[in-house]
């Protein structure tokens, strides 16, 4: 499962820059990821960049092209693509969605997996928008 934050503009961050020239570089003819399941969601900030609201769904390009080269590579996709802006969406309405289709899409039904998936995006998510201990940002 791949988070990606991407930049106001739609770029990658700086880390998520070193694993797409990673993947870019790898033998696409071999499949090394033959079998292996993925997802990715994507992350903006809206406030990261002036331009970003004007972008719309170009904000979270980085993350569509993680995702497809994981497919050009032979990964198996568990879940489409899912983008959420948190300084626009709630967490209720951007990457719940995104996360129930994964949960769904991973078997069995009640997989430890599913659990541990479901406290971490919810802690990740919660961090992002700064919804600390307090409740309050910060």
């Amino acid at each position: 499962v791949f988070v990606l934050e991407c930049e106001g503009d739609g770029a990658p961050t700086f880390s998520a820059t070193k694993l797409l020239r990673a993947l870019t570089a790898s033998d696409a003819t071999a499949a090394p990821l033959a079998g292996v399941s993925f997802a990715v969601l994507g992350i903006a900030r809206s406030a990261c960049a002036f331009s970003a609201a004007s972008l719309g769904p170009g904000k979270f390009a980085a993350a569509h092209k993680l995702d497809a080269r994981l497919e050009v590579l032979g990964g198996v996709r568990r879940s489409p693509a899912g983008a959420t802006d948190v300084e626009v969406e709630d967490v209720s309405s951007g990457a719940l969605p995104w996360i129930r289709a994964l949960k769904e899409a991973l078997s069995p039904p009640a997989s430890p997996l599913r659990t541990w998936l479901d406290v971490v995006v919810r802690a990740r998510m919660a961090a992002v928008l700064g919804e600390g201990a307090g409740g309050e940002g910060g």
